[in-house]
């Protein structure tokens, strides 16, 4: 996968705390095993929505968001393998999975006829993280070391292609971790306003 660069910003300091010890054989193993089992999403998951005062009509589709550490990205990988009947060993494992990154997917609705109307997703242009401090404290901002912007088509009920765009951007997983508010929001800037979405604790703790 070929990623564009995008340099990390933050409007207050992130301290970081070195980064993540690398897996051992034991959490590809685990993980791998987690995968093979696992009945519902992996990692944390959330649905970028326009805001409530945003003008952007019938662009207001929302993007299905998902953030998954390297573990989620094994036992992700491992889950697909079983489901299409293929062996998944510790083997397949490539370092692009294993990379100590967090994985930020960003995926455009399909769009729908709603009264005669039909609203789609506006096309992504970039993403961030964006922390939820406490009244009076600067947010963190964290922008990806690199991301890819995905093309999506889709046909119209009137037979006519439909263009949009999502995206998948990579973070610093050390970055991420040390943000030291409770709750992120993952904001999708796009040609029409920005859609964003939350993750509180409980979300994070999903990420490995």
């Amino acid at each position: 996968m070929r990623f564009a660069v995008w340099a990390v910003v933050s409007v207050a300091v992130v301290t970081l705390s070195g980064q993540p010890a690398p897996l051992s054989s034991m959490d590809i193993d685990q993980a791998i095993q987690a995968g093979k089992t696992a009945k519902g999403s992996i990692g944390a998951s959330c649905t970028a929505k326009v805001g409530f005062m945003d003008m952007s009509g019938s662009l207001d589709g929302p993007f299905d968001t998902s953030a998954l550490g390297p573990l989620n990205r094994i036992s992700q990988a491992a889950r697909d393998a079983e489901r299409a009947h293929r062996p998944f060993t510790a083997a397949d494992v490539s370092d692009q999975l294993k990379a100590p990154a967090l994985l930020v997917i960003a995926t455009p609705r399909k769009p729908l006829l709603i009264s005669g109307t039909l609203h789609r997703t506006a096309r992504a242009a970039t993403i961030e993280i964006q922390s939820r401090p406490p009244k009076g404290e600067p947010p963190l901002l964290l922008a990806p070391a690199a991301f890819e912007l995905q093309p999506a088509r889709w046909l119209s009920p009137m037979g006519l292609e439909l263009i949009g765009g999502g995206i998948i951007a990579r973070f610093d997983l050390a970055a991420f971790m040390a943000i030291p508010h409770d709750e992120v929001s993952v904001v999708v800037h796009t040609d029409s306003g920005e859609r964003s979405c939350r993750l509180n604790a409980a979300d994070r703790k999903l990420i490995h």
